[in-house]
Parts: structure tokens; C-alpha cells; sequence
């Protein structure tokens, strides 16, 4: 008897110890799952920090080039005035002796 006792105590032994690793695995595999989730939380913070600092670079260089097209264009449609006037008013000068040109005709 004192064998089959022997052998039953060795039995609940190593079933305690089974159990008892199982724990201390789960416990370790938790302990690692809650450092992976700090650790993405950490990354994701520093990838939203990036990609807004990016987002604000990319948004000051649109800004500026905005301003630089407006004042490009600006300065084009001045230039166009410029030419344009002199054509305008010849335009006007060519249309009035026309006219004249027309009633004096029409009044002879």
C-alpha cells in the first residue's frame, strides 16, 4: 500500500505542478498582452503626432504657394489690363468714326 500511496502522491504532485505552470502561463501570456497593448497605444500616439505634424507642414506649404499663385495672378491680370486698355480704346475710337462714318452717310 505504501507503494500505490507513493505513487498516488506523486500523481496529485505532478498534477499541482501542472496546473500551477498553467497558471503561471497564463499569468506571464497576460502580462505580455498588456505590455503589446501599451506599448501599440504608445505607437499610435506617436504616429498620430507624426502624421498631424505632417498634415500641418503640407498644409503651411499649400498656404504659401496659394499666396504666391494669387499673387501671380494678380500681377497677370494687371499685365492683361495693361495691354488690354490701349486695344480697348482704340477699339472704341475705331467703333465712334465708324459711327459717325455710318450717320454721315445715312444723312446724305
Amino acid at each position: 500500500m505504501d507503494v500505490s500511496q507513493n505513487l498516488s502522491q506523486n500523481l496529485k504532485d505532478t498534477a499541482y505542478v501542472a496546473v500551477g505552470l498553467g497558471v503561471l502561463g497564463f499569468q506571464h501570456a497576460q502580462v505580455a498582452r498588456r505590455e503589446l497593448a501599451t506599448n501599440l497605444a504608445a505607437d499610435r500616439e506617436r504616429l498620430e503626432a507624426s502624421m498631424k505634424a505632417q498634415v500641418d507642414d503640407l498644409s503651411a506649404v499649400l498656404e504659401t504657394q496659394l499666396s504666391e499663385v494669387r499673387v501671380q495672378l494678380g500681377k497677370a491680370a494687371s499685365n492683361l489690363e495693361e495691354v488690354l486698355e490701349p486695344v480697348v480704346a482704340s477699339a472704341r475710337q475705331a467703333a465712334e468714326a465708324a459711327a459717325s462714318q455710318v450717320r454721315s452717310l445715312l444723312a446724305a
